[in-house]
């Protein structure tokens, strides 16, 4: 070729290391025909153990080996030796380019790793592609699912047997249509290089075959031992211990095992547990022999109690392990070959092939020694086998030839073994059983069905007992289960039927189906039961095993049906060997003669009550499928062909599914009730829609062609015989019998199911080769069926519906037809509903119905009549018409004997007396007259001259027309006199048919009015009439009742009724001042207060009381949690809450105290009793059943008693802070910001310090200390000002000095339940024990009311609602409820404590000096928390008391003065915050009409403050001109949340009334207005910062910014040098930006591809089981895996559990990808699943991904989610859904 010389050229010999002399050996002795495998291997022996040996002292928890060195002098020898030179690189380049791209794919998958399969064109559901060949065909347009592979398997693109159409993706395309002008790739590459490679690979199969099934752990092979080995001194060698897995043994019993072995850690353990896992094994130690041994001999004897089988643990030695590493090493080198070139995979295929050293090819030997190998070393091999030999078509033929020669082998290896299927050489039958040529060969060369019934019927053979087969409870079925695996391969080799049939196949095939059919007649008969008489069954029939086994075999033997029935010879053949078997196995019958209504038959004597009776029929069910398929060859029953000796007659066929039916029949009249939960269990698995199609469907065929066999009066015969009716049937049966006697009960539900046997073999024809019909028209009937009991979604409707496994059926298309999808609303689900023209067709005596099913599709279709004006009943439909063997089933309608039964059953319904009638006999046996009408007039429709069907003619010649109408008016038959009504119209208008001889136009005409409307209407009237009447008698009885109790309670209902109407009063009372139509809540011009007198009800004593001083205290329950919701930081904690400082609550409001409220109202002695009732009964719940997970009662956690809602705490209810005053207060005089600025600076000027010896909690000690501040008085900071000012100071601060003196006293109980509350902010907000001396108590119960004002105003602007008229009465009770306690609190705290908080917040903002020293700078700070701390703090500054611990009389805000001035204060402060958090483009002087604008003095005064703050951060050179009017609209936007939040604080702080303005939604201008003139703060920001002193502080604060300012630009800069800041804070942006949840693809496919590559960041690289997303931050996380589990205060949890500690403060959101669902976590021992936000075109979510639809993103979904994450629901919805669902208490929530 042109480029050999590429290929072979060499480069001098210019060592310059040991490797360029070894290679350039091998080279030498190459070309000299010298080189053998020994110089690998020698090469190998020498250094092999120097890199991969354990060491002695290495730590084996830990281990690592040095891969470079191993790439250098292991791998780059072979390379260059391959490619003959030193660039190995350009020649694998060239080696690519030859074949690229690839006509086949060839992905091989991983585990969980998506897959996609196409429903349109797939040939099965195995065919499936990868995510980039699905993403580049067709496919992706078509219908397809997705799925999670289950590990192994492949690609299908390319492969054209898999695939109907579209079988290459646009990249395999190419490569298809270059392959065509190519020769073949071996023919490519030069022949050295084949050469060498072959050789290579010769060398690296057999070594790497050797040494990972080497039996000798404790010596390597002679010619791999290193130097220096010793076989006789092992005490200086080194050992190790190596521990494999398996699959007996728990993670937990392993991580106990290791702990105790080698004394470690519980997370190095686990570790080491998650290893042996994933790989199958792990070395846990190191050293010696002796001390290995020891180690072994301590798992061993560990696992090995409770009589279990021990851990399997090896003591190695260091060298074996270092050539078994190697070994796969070796093994992932040689797949990376194989990517290379085409070429290589025919070299491999073709060595693999060959028998080095035995009689049997290497690819042989390596699978059958496959359970010897541990999980990894298996999944390499199978990876190899996948990529390396299934991609070449012969290649795959011979491997799969080798394969099935060794199935039964390699079957019971793995029967043996312990593995999963998945790591089992046995799981690679699906990659070429499925290949239809394939399969087609091994059936015909290799007896494939043979062989593979042949090894499953020997394991089979330990579970027959007298020729069945026997499972007992308590028996070991695991091999059995394992050995079913056999049945999925059949499957696979039977999913394609041949088109063409020849000898061969035919021949092996029926050798193949004799084996089923041994199988078959082994499980006829198994688990039989015999009626229990007398006590009730001791212990459980094992009844699992057989019915499992069922499951596996109904698509088996629907493939195998299909199969006979496609050929003749094979079709006559399967009949005869089947009708052979059955008859051998049947047993001996005794016929006995029966006779009804003048006719005889002799019938198969059987008592059903005494006898053994099973459902598991399969031969017998097996013959009625072969049956079904005569008729296409003309063939029947009794053909010719099947004149076989001992032939079952139909008596005989039909007689096991007829003893079932009537097994089932008694069941049901309660006959079996002493048999137990296993028949009762078996019973409902018969009608189950996944075993019914080959159990009660075939069982039903077997019925009917008996029927179609046996004359019609005999075949009745032989029901009623085998019912024991013909007692019944007689005339003398009500004589002898009464209505209550249970025998008489038991007879007329047991002739009810006749009846109903009866009506089902004569209408049920909606089976291919029984009626007309087509496989569409089916599943049609199915459909119309199910959606008459109700409208359904798509998944419900599919899992209700018979679904063939093997092949797509194209369900869809048909509910189409039928019904129409009521697209799915919000967050609603799509529902098919039935289109009207199909509701004719509702058959109520359905037979797949199960009793409910029928009664409430029967009540609905009754229900809709009703309402559309149609006649209430149900009439039988039109069944379509039986074929031509089938159609002599309809006689049976007009036979004697069901005329006989006919008039019976007529007459017993006219006759009072009788005491065997039923309502549900009457209206089956009328079902039965209206299907014989409908086949009269089918007949006669079709205009046979000499149809046999006369059923109008012998019905009333044998009186039952005269019966029927005997029938009418009378008492009995009310419940059905429309369906009578029917049958008599239908049959009056046949009768006049056939008389005038012409064909029915409508079905049935309607009686004349004076009939059938008369004595309807005339019926409904008397009705109507009867309940009037009846109603009028038990009123007038309650009326006399009541007053006779009021006659006897006169006293006591007197003082009711005046209390009642006291309460009535005040509970209408309210106090409202003037002004309320303009309300403003802070100042001197504060108006419009609004009281209201509230009567509550204690859910506890159901007292009702107002919340008074005087009266009882009240409380709500409240939940108080950590919260990160409205944090701007993610993954940020306190990192010493204990000295965590809560006075300057950060900006990004990163972690604060939230509490919600369900509002249900409780006395606080109420509730006391209740709590220690719950804790009493959590106390007493013993140990064995766990703690209650919905709530903690050691975190005082409890459910609200009437809502059940989660709760930690009780929030006092308070009467309005305002009506604890008199009117003697003197009002407050205005004061101007100047002044009122000054005094409190010189106030906090000069202080007095006193040190404290602070009290400890109880995890505390030593020595503390702490200061308190006590402010310069006020007479001093009057002295300072004019009178006219002094006065101004003395009044704003006097009104609290009066309230001291006014107010009233709390009483003892409303404290305490303050104190409660405070304390629970305290303890949760800084998750710290229980301290109610922390000065910081105060602090947490104020940020706990700031942060819930904060959250509940962000959500109301999330769903776009007013500030007032939007607020839900549980988010307006939690705001009052929190401000009137926290301004009430100041009564339970420490005076001065609360001072020098109040002095440190003033020192903060008013003293330059100390702003510019504190750690924090104004844009780090939240400014609304200021305003909250700054008021409630406010009245302790001057009137607290000197004294320690003095709080009595403590005065609280009203919203004077006081309250308008820090307002305005921290109103500017804000301003400062905004104007330096603007990003300047957004302001920048536009050339626009804007800029004609003539400024306003509000705009050229804000201009003018904006450039002086920029001056004092430094950038005001940074821009020279600004948009005014921009900047202006941004400070109002920037405001307003700010302003939100202050007017609800203020609204339930003052009890101001909200102006009618914010009770709608309006712009964002007209809402700022509204709220400052609400907050009595001037609309105009000119004259809020025209005070002097004011701007100076804004300049302080500025200057302090800088520093923080210029911090952030250096920050950025480090960022993107690589470097990282020390300091974790981010610049707060004004409107600050409502949190969302991380944005989600619209396509879940998108979703799942882009982690598919995600790989668990603690296990080398290896894929995550269980990727999951963090919702709120984005983060992949690796969930519910030991690998990631992290340490979390001392407990080892999950890496969700972990992350929710950290990102959500213990509460988080997640998705889990690979099942589709939502995680929510409401702290470390609590969880719950939720559907996830995306769902199928139905509108349907898909959990689990179990039906793998195409899923998209629905908006409305998640947002809902949203709202619960922001509204603070999710430990709600995780405490509800707990105690909904109390399965998930035993997940382990932990460790998510």
């Amino acid at each position: 070729m042109e480029d050999e010389e590429m290929f072979l050229s060499i480069t001098a010999p210019t060592f310059h290391s040991s490797v360029d002399f070894t290679v350039h050996d091998w080279l030498k002795k190459y070309n000299a025909t010298s080189l053998r495998p020994v110089d690998f291997r020698e090469y190998w022996a020498l250094n092999v153990p120097n890199i991969y040996s354990p060491r002695a002292d290495v730590n084996c928890l830990n281990m690592t080996f040095d891969e470079e060195l191993a790439k250098q002098v292991l791998f780059t020898p072979l390379e260059r030796f391959v490619c003959g030179c030193n660039d190995t690189y350009g020649v694998f380049e060239e080696l690519k380019k030859i074949d690229n791209p690839p006509v086949l794919c060839g992905h091989v998958f991983k585990s969980e790793e998506p897959t996609y399969s196409c429903r349109d064109c797939g040939l099965d559901p195995t065919c499936v592609l990868c995510m980039e060949c699905f993403k580049n065909s067709s496919h992706k347009n078509h219908r397809y699912k997705m799925s999670m592979n289950g590990g192994g398997g492949y690609c299908d693109c390319g492969d054209e047997e898999a695939w109907k159409a579209y079988a290459y993706c646009e990249m395999h395309l190419q490569g298809k249509q270059m392959m065509s002008a190519q020769s073949s790739p071996i023919e490519q590459i030069p022949l050295d290089l084949i050469q060498r490679v072959r050789l290579i690979m010769e060398v690296v199969l057999s070594y790497c075959h050797e040494m990972l099934s080497w039996e000798h752990p404790i010596s390597p092979p002679p010619d791999l031992c290193p130097p220096g080995f010793r076989t006789t001194n092992e005490s200086q060698d080194i050992y190790a211990t190596m521990l494999f897995n398996d699959e007996i043994h728990t993670y937990d019993q392993v991580i106990h095992t290791l702990s105790r072995a080698i004394e470690c850690s519980e997370k190095e353990a686990t570790d080491c547990a998650s290893t042996i896992d994933r790989e199958g094994r792990r070395i846990v130690k190191c050293g010696t022999f002796d001390k290995c041994d020891e180690v072994r001999k301590i798992i061993e004897r560990t696992t090995s109690r409770s009589g279990r089988k021990p851990l399997r643990v090896v003591v190695m030695h260091s060298s074996v392990i270092a050539h078994q590493i190697f070994s796969m090493r070796l093994l992932l080198w040689l797949k990376q070959m194989l990517s290379y070139s085409k070429a290589f995979h025919v070299i491999f295929s073709q060595v693999m092939m060959e028998s080095p050293t035995t009689d049997f090819p290497l690819l042989e030997s390596i699978i059958l020694s496959d359970t010897q190998l541990w999980k990894a070393a298996r999944n390499q091999w199978h990876q190899l086998f996948i990529s390396g030999t299934l991609m070449d078509q012969q290649s795959k033929k011979t491997f799969a030839r080798i394969f099935t020669h060794n199935y039964p082998l390699l079957m019971k290896d793995f029967i043996a073994d312990d593995h999963e299927h998945s790591v089992s050489i046995t799981s690679l039958s699906v990659q070429i059983f499925t290949v239809p040529t394939l399969a087609r060969y091994l059936i015909m060369e290799e007896d494939a069905i043979y062989v593979l019934l042949r090894t499953f019927l020997t394991e089979c053979e330990r579970n027959r007992k007298d020729g069945k087969l026997c499972f007992e409870r308590g028996q070991n079925i695991e091999m059995f289960r394992r050995s079913q695996y056999v049945l999925f391969d059949l499957r696979f080799l039977l999913t394609v039927k041949p088109k063409d049939w020849n000898s061969s196949l035919r021949k092996n095939f029926l050798h193949g189906i004799q084996q089923l059919l041994n199988f078959l007649s082994w499980m006829q008969g198994m688990d039989s039961v015999i009626r229990q008489v007398g006590q009730h069954i001791e212990f459980e029939a094992e009844w699992e095993t057989g019915i499992n086994l069922q499951l596996k075999l109904v698509p088996l033997i629907t493939l195998v049906l299909d199969w006979c029935g496609s050929d003749r010879v094979v079709l006559v053949k399967a009949l005869r060997a089947a009708l052979k078997l059955l008859e051998t196995i049947q047993e001996k019958m005794t016929a006995i003669g029966q006779e009804v209504a003048d006719h005889s038959a002799s019938c198969i004597e059987c008592d059903i009550s005494s006898m053994p009776v099973t459902i598991h029929l399969p031969l017998s069910r097996f013959v009625a499928g072969l049956v079904l398929h005569l008729s296409k060859y003309d063939l029947m029953y009794n053909s010719p062909e099947f004149l076989i000796g001992n032939k079952p007659g139909p008596e005989e066929l039909m007689e096991p599914p007829l003893r079932t039916q009537v097994m089932i029949a008694q069941f049901r009249a309660g006959m079996w009730r002493r048999n137990g939960y296993s028949l009762v269990n078996q019973v409902s698995f018969y009608h189950n829609v996944r075993l019914r199609e080959e159990m009660l469907d075939r069982d039903i065929m077997l019925l009917q062609i008996a029927a179609s066999l046996i004359e019609s009066n005999e075949f009745v015969i032989h029901l009623l015989n085998k019912y024991g009716l013909l007692i019944w049937v007689g005339d003398t049966f009500d004589t002898s019998r009464r209505s209550e006697d249970e025998y008489t009960r038991q007879t007329a539900a047991i002739a009810e199911e006749f009846l109903s046997l009866l009506i089902t073999i004569i209408s049920e024809r909606y089976y291919p080769g029984i009626g007309n019909v087509t496989e569409r028209d089916k599943v049609k009937k199915e459909i119309i069926q199910l959606l008459c009991i109700e409208s359904m979604p798509h998944s419900q409707l599919c899992k209700m519906l018979p679904r063939d496994s093997n092949h797509e059926t194209g369900i869809e298309d048909v509910m189409t037809e039928v019904a129409g999808l009521k697209k799915p609303t919000d967050t609603s689900t799509g529902k098919y509903e039935l289109k009207p023209e199909f509701y004719s067709c509702f058959n109520p005596f359905f037979y797949h119905y199960t009793r409910e099913e029928q009664s409430k599709a029967e009540e609905v279709q009754l229900k809709r009549k009703k309402q559309a004006g149609e006649e209430e009943c149900c009439p039988p439909p039109l069944p379509p018409e039986f074929t031509p063997p089938f159609s002599i089933i309809i006689n049976i309608l007009q036979c004697d004997v069901i005329v006989h039964i006919t008039n019976l059953v007529l007459k017993r319904a006219s006759n009072l007396h009788s005491t065997a009638y039923s309502e549900g006999q009457l209206e089956k046996i009328l079902h039965l007259i209206g299907l014989a009408l409908h086949e009269e007039q089918r007949q006669q429709e079709s205009k046979e001259e000499n149809g046999f069907f006369r059923y109008t003619e012998i019905a009333e010649k044998k009186g039952i027309l005269a019966n029927l109408e005997s029938c009418q008016g009378f008492p009995r038959v009310e419940a059905h006199k429309y369906l009578l009504n029917w049958t008599l119209r239908k049959f009056h208008a046949l009768q006049r048919q056939k008389k005038e001889g012409k064909a029915m136009v409508t079905d049935v005409e309607p009686l004349p009015e004076s009939t059938a409307s008369t004595n309807s209407k005339r019926d409904k009237k008397q009705s109507a009439q009867q309940a009037a009447a009846r109603r009028a008698r038990i009123m007038a009885q309650m009326s006399a009742m009541q007053k006779s109790f009021i006659r006897q309670h006169a006293e006591l209902l007197k003082e009711v009724d005046s209390e009642e109407s006291s309460n009535q009063i005040e509970y209408e009372t309210f106090v409202v001042e003037e002004g309320s139509d303009d309300p403003v809540a802070l100042g001197n011009l504060q108006r419009g207060r609004m009281i209201y007198r509230q009567i509550y009800t204690c859910i506890l004593c159901r007292e009702e009381q107002e919340a008074t001083l005087t009266g009882r205290t009240l409380v709500i329950g409240a939940f108080v949690q950590r919260s990160t919701v409205l944090s701007k930081v993610r993954n940020h904690i306190f990192e010493n809450p204990k000295e965590f400082n809560p006075l300057l609550i950060s900006a990004d409001l990163s972690c604060g105290p939230h509490t919600s409220t369900c509002g249900h109202v409780m006395h606080s002695v109420c509730w006391k009793k209740f709590f220690e009732a719950v804790v009493a009964k959590e106390r007493r719940r013993p140990v064995r059943y766990g703690r209650h997970v919905s709530y903690n009662v050691d975190k005082q956690e409890f459910l609200c008693p009437l809502c059940g809602c989660l709760s930690n705490t009780v929030i006092p209810l308070m009467p309005p802070n305002t009506t604890f005053l008199t009117n003697t207060v003197t009002e407050t005089k205005s004061i101007k910001m100047d002044n009122w600025l000054f005094g409190l600076q010189k106030a906090v000027e000069k202080l007095q310090v006193q040190r404290l010896r602070a009290p400890l909690s109880e995890d505390e000690s030593g020595e503390k200390f702490l200061y308190r501040y006590k402010p310069t008085s006020l007479q001093e900071v009057m002295s300072y000002f004019s009178a006219d000012v002094s006065e101004q100071l003395h009044s704003l601060f006097s009104v609290y000095l009066q309230q001291h003196t006014l107010c009233n006293s709390f009483p003892d109980s409303l404290l305490d339940m303050i104190k409660v509350f405070c304390q629970a902010t305290y303890t949760v907000g800084l998750n710290v024990h229980p301290h109610s001396d922390d000065e910081r108590v105060p602090l947490m119960a104020w940020w706990s009311c700031a942060y819930t004002i904060h959250s509940i105003d962000q959500l109301l602007q999330d769903q776009k609602k007013s500030l007032f008229g939007d607020l839900s009465s549980r988010q307006a009770q939690c705001i009052q409820s929190l401000v009137r306690v926290v301004g009430a609190s100041l009564r339970i705290f420490d005076a001065q404590v609360v001072r020098s908080h109040c002095v440190n917040l003033l020192q903060f903002l008013l003293l330059p000096e100390h702003h510019s020293c504190s750690p924090n700078c104004c844009l780090e700070v939240d400014a609304f928390t200021l305003l909250v701390f700054g008021c409630l703090s406010m009245p302790a500054l001057f009137t607290a008391s000197n004294n320690h611990g003095s709080n009595s009389g403590l005065a609280f805000p009203l919203g004077g003065d006081n309250e308008l001035c820090m307002l305005h204060l921290i109103l500017v402060f804000h301003l400062v915050q905004i104007l330096l958090s603007i990003d300047f483009p957004t302001l920048e002087e536009t050339e626009t009409s804007e800029s004609q604008h003539k400024e306003t003095p509000e705009e050229v005064e804000i201009c003018c403050f904006y450039f002086e703050v920029l001056n004092e951060t430094g950038l005001e050179n940074s821009r020279k001109s600004v948009n005014v009017q921009k900047l202006l609209r941004n400070i109002h936007q920037a405001m307003l949340p700010f302003l939100r939040c202050s007017a609800l604080f203020f609204h339930f702080l003052t009890d101001v009334g909200a102006p009618e303005t914010l009770q709608e939604m309006h712009g964002e201008e007209y809402q700022f207005q509204a709220l400052c003139r609400y907050l009595g703060l001037s609309c105009h920001l000119n004259e809020v910062v025209q005070s002097s002193l004011l701007r100076q502080l804004a300049h302080c604060w500025a200057r302090r910014a800088r520093d923080c300012c210029l911090f952030t630009k250096e920050k950025s800069q480090m960022t993107e040098g690589g470097d990282s800041s020390p300091r974790k804070w981010v610049l707060i942006k004004y409107p600050t930006v409502i949190n969302q949840l991380v944005c989600l693809p619209a396509d879940y496919s998108d979703l799942i591809n882009n982690i598919s590559m995600f790989t668990c960041p603690n296990s080398n690289g290896d894929d995550s089981r269980s990727p999951t997303l963090c919702l709120v931050c984005g983060q992949m996380l690796c969930s519910h895996s030991y690998c990631c589990q992290m340490e979390l205060e001392g407990v080892v949890v999950g890496a969700c559990t972990f992350h929710a500690h950290i990102c959500g403060a213990g509460v988080g959101m997640f998705l889990r990808i690979r099942n589709c669902e939502i995680l929510l976590l409401g702290g470390k021992t609590k969880g719950c699943y939720m559907a996830p936000p995306y769902v199928d075109e139905y509108g349907e979510t898909d959990q689990g991904l179990m039906r793998g639809n195409p899923l998209h993103l629905c908006k409305d979904r998640y947002r809902e989610l949203h709202r619960l994450w922001l509204s603070h629901g999710i430990p709600e919805q995780v405490s509800h859904t707990l105690e909904q669902f109390p399965f998930l208490a035993t997940t382990n929530w932990l460790l998510m």
